[in-house]
């Protein structure tokens, strides 16, 4: 038999789930912010990609929870409980988030990219090297 309204006790399991969906969901945002973090170095730089890419994912994740837990209605409180699971783990985490950064990344970040300058600065000496040996060869 299918049950219409789920009763109180599935409401506040369905609510306690989604709690935790939403922490999970908070969790992968800050994840997918240092992976952003350590591609392009500053946090401000694509944003708006940041976002639709954690958007999507939250759309995927939260269709799939209600069409599982609820066989596809949209209940207030599991959408409630969701938005405040994430909001608790961005307040917790996030400035965690931006300590590890600015600490840690950032010089980790500058080393690596100064080795690539100085990488990158070289091959283009020997590339100019070698467009200065065939100029050389061709005049004499």
């Amino acid at each position: 038999m299918i049950d219409y309204l789920p009763n109180a006790s599935a409401q506040a399991a369905g609510f306690a789930y989604s709690v935790g969906l939403g922490c999970a969901l908070g969790l992968i945002y800050e994840l997918i912010s240092l992976i952003f973090f350590l591609i392009l170095g500053s946090d401000k730089k694509l944003v708006l990609l940041r976002d639709m890419i954690f958007l999507l994912v939250c759309l995927a994740v939260t269709f799939l929870f209600l069409l599982i837990q609820y066989n596809g209605k949209v209940m207030f409180y599991a959408v409630l409980g969701e938005m405040l699971g994430g909001v608790v783990i961005l307040k917790l985490v996030n400035p965690f988030c931006r300590w590890v950064m600015s600490r840690f990344l950032r010089p980790i970040r500058r080393k690596f990219f100064t080795l690539i300058l100085k990488i990158s600065f070289f091959l283009r000496k020997i590339q100019n090297i070698k467009k200065n040996t065939k100029k050389y060869e061709k005049n004499l």
